[in-house]
């Protein structure tokens, strides 16, 4: 079955402002609803459809020999939403016979005067609004059921079959002011017109369309949302075209203010910093009560900025007042702390020098870390040396293979025989070098890890913090 809808019209005026509310009802039965009692929840019960008609069997497990059967895992239903909101169309709402004869009478009275033409068209306005006010006879009681709302019609309510019917359920006086909000994802010149909304008729409010006026002059439309009572929201109904804003970004890094020395590394922070330039043109006769939406990131804060008069999901909201023909600029400033991180034993003397003039150390640090930088020369030399003495060795690789190559090319002649003892003594001179090539590489290898290990003591060793 379809659920039920709502339609709100607020009027708005010089005094208190007024909220009237109806309930669209559906019939889509075919059967006549006659004189039946009607009762609106509002809320969202948890609802769902589950199949009750068709035949069930209970499959069973078949039992194996020797086997035990297994038990499939139970599965529960998901459960739906009891109904989803849709929006109504235009509905059109019947005047009454005395203001058709007030708006005659206002236009014989037009060609008296200017000023009394002024007058009566006000005085009509004001008597068309009441006339509205009057026109809604809301015989409705309300009732809280748990977490849901329930409307109770205290009169009989007739629906035709395949038809709808207009039922009134509020009419009251509200809490609520005129602003404008400025987003620039919904428009990037204007704010929006808006009526700050707070919910004062004591009643759960469902959520559905709206309409505005003002003086029985039409503003626009919104979308209200589900309110309980005393919650507020911002109902934007209209581009506020008197007001241009224009939006001027801005981003820098500032300089270091920490510096961080532990285990080897130092770890440099500095703020980078967002800001947006607001400037608000009012070219309007009235000042503005004016509510600013700016996106915000998790990751940043406001720095420099008022604090915002409350936070939604997504953005910040602040509120201010700007003057009547007047421009006015709003500064939105946001940081967020980056760093990066510096292995110190690849730091080389120049940096250390460049370090020290903007006293990211101190003479103790330095001298420190100059004691790494020639631990870690010696490290870099050491490994040079061993690389020096393999590539000797693969030298003598190659030439004993020379030599392996030619003796076996030699046959048995004295000349042949004397050049093979020549090449013996060779191969022999040459397993020399090797033999002590190979040692002075373990005895490089010993140097290199013992000044390692007193590489990584002294970085341990090196701790220092300094904030600017």
């Amino acid at each position: 079955a379809p659920v039920w809808k709502t339609s709100y019209r607020l009027l708005l005026n010089e005094k208190s402002p007024l909220i009237q509310g109806w309930a669209v009802v559906d019939n889509t039965q075919d059967e006549d609803w006659e004189n039946v009692s009607l009762s609106l929840v509002a809320g969202l019960p948890v609802s769902f459809t589950h199949d009750l008609y068709s035949p069930r069997y209970q499959k069973r497990p078949e039992v194996r020999v020797k086997a035990e059967a297994a038990y499939a895992p139970p599965k529960s239903e998901k459960t739906l939403g009891a109904y989803a909101l849709t929006d109504m169309g235009d509905v059109e709402f019947a005047e009454e016979e005395d203001v058709e004869r007030e708006e005659a009478e206002s236009s014989r009275r037009k060609a008296i005067s200017m000023k009394a033409e002024e007058a009566s068209a006000k005085s009509v306005a004001l008597k068309r609004v009441a006339a509205r006010e009057r026109s809604v006879p809301v015989q409705t009681r309300t009732v809280e059921v748990g977490d849901l709302f329930q409307y109770e019609i205290e009169n009989p309510v007739t629906v035709r079959r395949q038809q709808s019917a207009l039922v009134p359920i509020l009419q009251t006086r509200f809490s609520g002011k005129h602003v404008v909000v400025y987003n620039a994802e919904v428009r990037e010149n204007n704010p929006m017109s808006a009526v700050l909304f707070k919910n004062t008729t004591g009643l759960t409010l469902e959520n559905g369309p709206l309409t505005v006026f003002e003086d029985d002059a039409y503003l626009g439309e919104a979308m209200l949302n589900t309110l309980k009572p005393d919650e507020e929201q911002i109902v934007s109904y209209s581009v506020e075209l008197g007001c241009i804003v224009s939006i001027h970004p801005d981003s820098d890094d500032e300089e270091i203010h920490q510096v961080h020395i532990m285990d080897g590394y130092m770890r440099l922070s500095h703020y980078g910093v967002e800001q947006k330039i607001y400037t608000i043109n009012n070219k309007t006769d009235h000042a503005l009560d004016f509510f600013l939406e700016h996106r915000f990131n998790h990751r940043w804060h406001l720095v420099d900025t008022p604090e915002p008069v409350e936070r939604t999901e997504h953005f910040y909201r602040f509120r201010f007042e700007v003057p009547a023909k007047e421009t006015q600029q709003f500064t939105v400033k946001e940081r967020v702390e980056r760093s990066t991180r510096q292995v110190l034993k690849d730091t080389s003397r120049e940096t250390l020098k460049w370090w020290l003039e903007r006293k990211y150390i101190d003479n103790k640090t330095l001298r420190a870390l100059e004691g790494v930088i020639q631990l870690t020369e010696k490290i870099t030399q050491i490994q040079r040396d061993m690389t020096a003495k393999e590539q000797a060795i693969k030298a003598v690789f190659t030439n004993q293979e020379r030599v392996r190559q030619n003796l076996q090319s030699l046959g048995n002649t004295r000349n042949e025989r004397g050049l093979r003892e020549r090449y013996i003594a060779n191969l022999a001179g040459e397993e020399d070098k090797l033999a002590q090539y190979q040692a002075n590489i373990e005895e490089l290898k010993n140097q290199r890890d013992s000044t390692k290990k007193n590489l990584d003591t002294q970085l341990k060793g090196i701790e220092f913090e300094a904030t600017f």
